[in-house]
């Protein structure tokens, strides 16, 4: 399994093709197949199917809606895979939010290498005969450009990451389309996780100036564009989102994030989704953080560099903001009945001190440290 070494912090990763724009769909005329499968979620509209179809040069074209609900389980990708073992495409392309892009990255190992062990994962012999295409459909979740794909143990009750960077694709499309008739509260909650990404990487103990510069970046356009972005829903603010959130991604890919995730991962075991965990806690976990007057002074850069007055307090008054547009009133509450269960569950801890996206937090994890953010934010 990757673990975070110094070196990592030296380089950016090869990346993908990046297609970006009105229309950008339409670039897959680019890429010529003679078989495709296109895994997605619940809200394909009948208008992106019609423009998909149009756009690819493939003899057969499959549609897969995605056979598993929230963060997949082992068997609920065998449905999926069983039909890609069927049409043998050469081209997959995953439509949707984190956890469709994150069953397609296993759902396409586990077609092109049936034998592939998640609890003893070997990535050498990794070579790929398909091409994989993303388009997420939600603005922050930062799988698109992610070498890392969750899976949910429902033993453990807790979500698991198989990391490697072959799971960084062949090309990514950011078209605005993807996104204009999604939810507010989705695109509000997709942009938490971005602004996660970006400030929990940017104090990551990996530290990478390149990434610095691109969370810098991410979140100056955040800042500037996400109440235009939901009030609006004009096509080229949108698209400067998305490219806010894939900015994120390349963050958080390189740098790892922190203690928020550690916890959100843990909390989706209770009805709560990623990102909705996420604006939850992460408040609480920059209070903690910016006890150490060195992160504080990160915080603090990072919000002079995005152009936020106010340092570490503009950071969490730009959350705060999109918390009370998000309403997560009903989250909170229904996470405040199972807190005194939540802090003496010393399993809940344990995995959150061992989830693999926690490591990059810049105070060492403990069980003292995370039960008092949880004590604070639920």
């Amino acid at each position: 399994m990757w673990n975070p070494s110094g070196l990592y912090s030296k380089f950016l990763l090869k990346q993908p093709t990046l297609l970006f724009g009105i229309n950008s769909i339409k670039g897959l005329k680019k890429y010529p197949c003679s078989r495709a499968a296109i895994i997605h979620g619940s809200n394909l509209t009948e208008a992106l199917i019609s423009t998909i179809k149009s756009s690819l040069s493939a003899f057969d074209i499959c549609f897969i809606s995605k056979s598993w609900n929230g963060e997949p389980t082992i068997d609920e990708l065998l449905p999926t895979v069983n039909l890609l073992e069927q049409l043998k495409p050469d081209l997959i392309i995953a439509i949707g939010g984190g956890s469709v892009i994150d069953g397609a990255k296993l759902a396409r190992t586990f077609y092109e290498f049936p034998f592939f062990d998640t609890k003893n994962p070997k990535f050498a012999y990794l070579e790929w005969k398909t091409k994989f295409v993303i388009m997420p459909t939600t603005l922050g979740s930062g799988s698109e450009i992610s070498s890392a794909s969750v899976i949910y143990n429902p033993i453990s009750k807790s979500k698991e990451m198989i990391v490697t960077n072959d799971y960084i694709p062949d090309v990514i499309i950011l078209d605005p389309q993807l996104i204009v008739n999604t939810p507010d509260k989705i695109i509000l909650a997709s942009l938490i996780d971005a602004i996660s990404h970006i400030i929990e990487g940017y104090v990551s103990i990996i530290e990478n100036p390149i990434a610095n510069v691109f969370a810098e970046k991410g979140l100056q356009i955040i800042n500037d564009s996400w109440e235009i972005g939901i009030n609006e829903r004009k096509s080229e603010v949108i698209n400067q989102l998305q490219m806010a959130g894939y900015l994120g991604g390349i963050v958080q890919n390189h740098c790892i994030v922190g203690a928020a995730h550690a916890l959100a991962h843990q909390l989706s075991g209770f009805g709560i989704s990623h990102a909705v965990a996420i604006a939850i806690v992460l408040p609480g976990v920059i209070e903690a953080n910016s006890q150490n007057p060195e992160i504080n002074e990160k915080y603090n850069l990072l919000a002079k560099n995005a152009g936020i007055k106010n340092g570490r307090k503009g950071l969490l008054n730009l959350i705060e903001d999109i918390r009370i547009k998000m309403n997560i009133n009903a989250e909170i509450q229904r996470l405040g009945a199972f807190k005194e269960k939540i802090i003496n569950d010393d399993n809940f801890l344990s995995n959150a001190l061992g989830d693999k996206g926690g490591k990059g937090n810049p105070i060492p994890l403990s069980k003292d440290f995370l039960l008092g953010i949880l004590k604070n934010s639920l």
